[in-house]
């Protein structure tokens, strides 16, 4: 973390011989500041590549619960999904589920950092903007994604909670 790469730097300060209290301070200060760009990046990387693997095994999920309903096409999509089940009962709508909203929000997002397309943006800019950064962003065609969403440890509880009650 910063605050661990800042607190060996001042104990590698003291190791050199400056015992000055406020040098040493300052050099964990410094330290400190200068790893948390990149350590709030790696940890962004991380909530991105756990959306990934959690939209993955959610897709997997769904095709497996369906096959052994019947389902017996090779491929699939939400368009598949949603053609399926209002097949089985006339009617029947799976956005209508409780709790349909965190796969939908499971679903844009992953499917955000997967191509990275304005035309995704703007899914999750119109359905979810509070999992945007700045929801007035000049997104362009091939910005990576990953800078513009607001992932964090309470987004993926948030995600893997709602997502389980579907």
């Amino acid at each position: 973390t910063p605050e661990q790469v800042g607190n060996d730097k001042a104990v590698h300060s003291i190791g050199n011989g400056i015992l000055d209290f406020d040098e040493i301070n300052m050099v964990r200060t410094m330290e400190t500041i200068k790893r948390m760009p990149s350590y709030e990046n790696a940890v962004k990387m991380f909530y991105a590549q756990f959306v990934l693997l959690l939209g993955a095994e959610v897709e997997a999920v769904m095709v497996k619960v369906i096959t052994q309903k019947g389902y017996a096409a090779e491929k699939f999509s939400r368009e598949y999904l949603k053609g399926y089940v209002s097949g089985r009962v006339a009617g029947l709508d799976y956005t209508k589920f409780e709790n349909h909203n965190y796969y939908d929000k499971i679903y844009k997002l992953w499917n955000f950092l997967k191509h990275n397309n304005s035309d995704v943006y703007s899914k999750v800019q119109e359905a979810y903007p509070e999992l945007l950064v700045d929801t007035n962003a000049n997104y362009k065609n091939g910005d990576l994604a990953i800078w513009f969403l607001k992932l964090s440890e309470d987004v993926i509880l948030e995600l893997l909670d709602g997502v389980s009650r579907f």
